[in-house]
């Protein structure tokens, strides 16, 4: 994880433990990074994040 995926999991998250990067999950993760969560009324709204 990231020092921006600690900070958006907050405070109350104490589960961490490091693991050696091995590159198995980058496309998952670009595609992931690629999108954006925006809240809605009924939960959140997906779309990419270049909108």
């Amino acid at each position: 994880m990231t020092a921006r995926d600690l900070d958006v999991l907050g405070t109350g998250f104490h589960r961490l433990f490091p693991v050696q990067q091995d590159g198995a999950f980058a496309d998952l993760l670009d595609k992931l990074d690629a999108i954006e969560a925006v809240p809605h009324r009924d939960g959140l709204l997906l779309h990419p994040k270049d909108r």
